[in-house]
């Protein structure tokens, strides 16, 4: 899992490099992710950062690509990247999905003609598509996995198991009681 997920990202990387950098520059940089990435915490630390990164590429890629040419392919690859990372990283996605849309509307505005193909339902169609069939799946696994369509599994993890507060500025989390011993001592070693 962890290969598919790396190979997963080389390949999106090197798709959003292509949207940024001339071919040349792409590749060889996206060869030197390859070759750098793959002794790496990336691959060898099985938190799924892969599948997140993944995610993010796809939505900076698609930027470029909006600007100068808008298309269904773009737009289902910026739906499937906001769909990755709600599900992997979801607090970290939506920064990058604010940036990312911010940075599009800039540069939107200094080409009307793509503002206009953007709008075409080929393209808008798309994105809405993808992304309320990626939402609804993700609410019909979350009501499945936790018992409400709104909740996360992470969330259920995270007040099951957490031993400090999600965000620095929170209150600190209750001192927990935990079932194992073992737990215990793992738990007390993040602190």
């Amino acid at each position: 899992g962890a290969l598919l997920g790396m190979l997963a990202m080389f390949a999106a990387l090197t798709w959003c490099l292509y949207g940024w950098l001339p071919p040349r520059a792409a590749l060889f940089t996206g060869a030197i992710a390859v070759i750098s990435f793959f002794d790496s915490y990336w691959m060898n630390g099985y938190w799924g950062a892969a599948i997140a990164a993944c995610g993010g590429c796809l939505i900076i890629g698609a930027i470029p690509r909006l600007w100068r040419r808008p298309s269904a392919e773009t737009a289902f690859a910026l739906a499937a990247g906001l769909i990755i990372l709600a599900n992997s990283r979801p607090f970290e996605g939506c920064a990058l999905a604010l940036g990312g849309f911010a940075a599009l509307a800039i540069g939107l505005r200094r080409r009307p003609g793509s503002a206009k193909r953007l709008l075409q339902p080929a393209v808008l169609g798309t994105f809405c598509v993808v992304l309320a069939l990626g939402g609804a799946w993700m609410l019909l696994y979350n009501r499945a996995t936790t018992g409400s369509a709104f909740r996360l599994a992470y969330q259920v993890n995270r007040d099951e198991y957490g031993s400090s507060p999600q965000f620095w500025i929170a209150p600190p989390t209750p001192v927990k009681t935990y079932r194992h011993r073992s737990e215990e001592r793992r738990v007390g070693k993040e602190c």
